[in-house]
């Protein structure tokens, strides 16, 4: 057995009919914002892992990556705006069982 171990998880998601804020003013310059239905809210995720087990310490390492992207919509002035957001992340973590009484685990992400 080599003691590795890789974890993959891609999922998406689409919203037909999602309650956005629609925003609108008057002509004495008063906001209005109100609830409507809209479509185009999708959101894709990704995930990786890769781990490896160091048994002369009895450590767990696994670097991952994450991923997201997710594209939403709302009105203004009864006008569609697209928004767009994106994040990619890196991160590490330790982790160890030293015995059945004690456990740790260290772990960084950056995104």
């Amino acid at each position: 057995m080599n003691n590795r171990s890789v974890y993959a998880l891609l999922r998406g998601n689409s919203v037909q009919d999602r309650i956005v804020s629609s925003t609108a003013f008057t002509p004495s310059g008063v906001q209005i914002i109100r609830p409507v239905n809209a479509d185009g809210y999708t959101t894709l995720n990704g995930f990786l892992s890769l781990g490896q087990r160091l048994a002369w310490h009895k450590l767990n390492v696994n670097l991952f990556t994450n991923g997201n992207l997710t594209r939403s919509t709302n009105l203004v002035s009864a006008q569609p705006e697209h928004a767009h957001n994106w994040s990619l992340g890196q991160g590490v973590s330790i982790n160890s069982a030293f015995n059945d009484q004690l456990e740790f685990s260290l772990s960084g992400n950056l995104t």
